[in-house]
């Protein structure tokens, strides 16, 4: 119906506009009433027909004339007063007249259709029906004119001239004079009828002005002061009514933001605001994240926005009595291996989006430990408390594990599973042997210790002593420890080719032993003099004789001479000597006095007719058979000192 109310206010203009057209053309013959019947102009849209129009005009005009008043004024007041109405009409609705355009497809050169001349004549006829003043003639003119309509409408088709946005068509002058003998009658009934019939302006829709956009809405009013929803879409107006953009507050304290281009309501994106130069998050529901925990559903994972409206990153967040870390990218950390640069370590956040703590975890094929405040191991000690021991990691974040590591100025060794090795015997592959780690984790040394029952002594290096002879700082002996870690106890042990005995208590015997009941003597390390079991032997013969009489020539078992003494005793350890004293001599080899050893032979008289011989025994004694009447005995070479000694060992 927007077309009719703006084609009947076009109407009034048009009746307006008939005093000034028909006082140019004659003015002292110009007439109110004629005015209002010789110019028409029709304003119905060119898909309106006719009678649609004929009737809508006629309704309308019926209505208006019957609470109209006429009142006779002179021809040129009336003109005056309908050119100031028409003025201030065309001035009202000059937006409306010009922007319509009314073409008639069935009329050629301007010329309306007789019904609508017809629908005309009958609105100004009932706009003076109070006063039967309304000629004849003017009735006739209408007539006549509604004739030449018909027959022009069987003529050929052409272009509609517009004037103003309106078709204006005149009748002859001659009529207008005929028509001019009626008595003046003012029109300003019917004109102020279509006056009185407002154009609502736009309806649902959107107008540009002044280059900024506002809505009118179903009655024609526009939105203003605040959101508002239209075709599904959220706009922001201010107060007067203009859509905004950008970041803007709703009346509920959020903050919303709202696209440059369309003004639309965001959600779901972000956006960059130049001006501020920062960036916004919209949610689903079109509020800007602000202070809270939001889940971007287009990247899969949440995103914290602070105070400012900007997402963290690189940092922590504790937000619903639970902490998260965001990585550089704003996203949150989640089954993920991530560095903080801030604490200038690594962080493993599991599917909880907890960071993991006193555990270990399997990534990127490589197994990492994260201590207690998260941190990953790297170049630390580090405690377990789920396995009660500590663990070295390396620069390559890998623990340690058959090796040591100097720590804190403290030497720890870490076991094949890499736990530090504390009141542990511990083999140590690199080195081949054990070690004992006591309570402080240090390895004993210079020490014994039990383990499993078993007594094992550590060597200064800390190694366990095996198939050696060990020097015993603490006891100021050697020891001997066997394959199983022993120590060896009255038992020998060859080592490098000599022999070495040791005590009952394991300790290493120097000097004069007994083994197996023969006496040996030792140098001044324990090596056993081989040849001294066969001295033992002879000197232990030779005691065993003590007592036994001097006999000339005897060679025992129970009397002897000085020279079947020493045969005796010699034969017993398996060694043959000659039986008289200066053969005796003949089987030896010098020595000096300084120099005598057990077993050597001691001889008076020149050399090569010696006449006595005995074996020294050790300590400047030597062991004789005097003479008759003296038996064998121990003597002292301060008593008689022999002639020269021989050695036949």
């Amino acid at each position: 119906m927007k077309w009719l109310r703006r084609s009947l206010a076009l109407f009034s203009v048009s009746l307006g506009l008939i005093a000034y057209n028909n006082q140019a053309v004659k003015a002292d013959t110009v007439k109110s009433n004629a005015d209002a019947n010789l110019n028409v102009v029709s304003m119905a849209p060119a898909s309106a027909t006719a009678s649609s129009t004929t009737n809508s005009v006629a309704s309308v005009s019926a209505s208006t004339s019957a609470t109209s008043t006429v009142t006779p004024v002179s021809a040129s007041a009336n003109a005056s007063q309908v050119t100031a109405d028409s003025q201030q009409t065309s001035q009202r609705i000059a937006g409306s007249v010009a922007n319509v355009s009314v073409t008639n497809s069935s009329a050629a050169n301007g010329s309306v259709t007789s019904s609508t001349i017809t629908s005309v004549a009958s609105v100004a006829s009932a706009a003076n029906s109070e006063t039967p003043t309304v000629s004849s003639q003017a009735t006739s003119v209408v007539s006549q004119a509604s004739q030449a309509a018909s027959a022009s409408s069987t003529g050929s088709q052409a272009t509609n001239p517009s004037v103003n946005g309106a078709v204006n068509s005149t009748v002859r002058t001659s009529q207008v004079a005929s028509a001019a003998s009626v008595t003046p009658k003012k029109v300003s009934h019917a004109q102020n009828f279509f006056l009185s019939v407002n154009d609502d302006g736009p309806q649902n829709e959107w107008l540009t002005q002044n280059g900024q956009r506002y809505y009118y809405d179903n009655n024609g009013q526009k939105m203003t002061s605040g959101i508002h929803v239209i075709n599904g879409q959220s706009y922001y107006f201010n107060a007067d009514g203009a859509a905004q953009t950008g970041l803007q507050t709703a009346s509920n304290g959020r903050h919303y933001y709202f696209d440059d281009n369309s003004k639309t309501m965001r959600t779901n994106t972000f956006d960059y605001n130049a001006h501020s130069n920062t960036w916004y998050y919209s949610k689903g529901d079109g509020s800007v994240a602000q202070n809270e925990l939001v889940w971007l559903a287009p990247w899969n994972t949440y995103n914290y926005f602070g105070n400012d409206y900007q997402k963290y990153s690189n940092q922590f967040s504790h937000t619903n009595n639970t902490w998260y870390y965001f990585k550089g990218d704003g996203a949150v950390a989640k089954n993920d291996l991530v560095w903080l640069p801030a604490w200038n370590t690594y962080n493993y956040f599991g599917n909880d989006y907890q960071k993991y703590s006193n555990q270990f975890s399997h990534t990127n094929n490589t197994w990492y430990y994260f201590k207690g405040d998260g941190a990953v191991a790297k170049n630390d000690l580090v405690w377990l408390p789920a396995w009660n021991t500590y663990n070295y990691f390396g620069n390559d974040y890998q623990k340690y594990s058959n090796q040591f590591s100097h720590t804190n100025n403290t030497w720890y060794y870490f076991k094949g599973d890499g736990a530090a090795a504390k009141n542990d015997l511990v083999w140590l592959p690199a080195w081949n042997t054990y070690n004992y780690f006591d309570n402080n984790y240090q390895k004993a040394a210079n020490g014994f210790r039990v383990v499993n029952n078993t007594w094992y002594y550590f060597k200064g290096d800390g190694a366990a002593a095996r198939n050696e002879s060990v020097w015993l700082p603490a006891w100021n002996t050697y020891n001997y420890f066997d394959a199983n870690y022993q120590k060896a106890t009255n038992s020998t042990r060859m080592i490098n080719g000599r022999r070495y005995f040791y005590g009952s208590d394991g300790r290493l015997q120097i000097g004069t032993v007994y083994i197996n009941g023969v006496r040996y003597t030792t140098d001044g390390n324990g090596a056993i003099d081989e040849n001294s079991s066969t001295v033992n032997r002879i000197i232990s013969t030779l005691y065993a004789q003590l007592g036994k009489p001097y006999v000339w020539g005897a060679a025992g078992p129970n009397a002897f001479d000085c020279s079947g003494l020493v045969q005796y005793a010699y034969a017993q350890a398996g060694i043959r000597l000659p039986r008289v004293t200066y053969q005796q001599e003949s089987v030896s080899r010098f020595v000096s006095f300084n120099s005598l050893q057990l077993g050597d032979l001691m001889f008076w008289g020149s050399v090569g007719n010696s006449y006595h011989v005995a074996v020294y025994v050790g300590n400047w004694k030597y062991i004789e058979a005097p003479q008759p009447g003296i038996g064998v005995r121990v003597s002292s070479l301060s008593s008689w000192m022999p002639s020269f000694a021989k050695r036949v060992l």
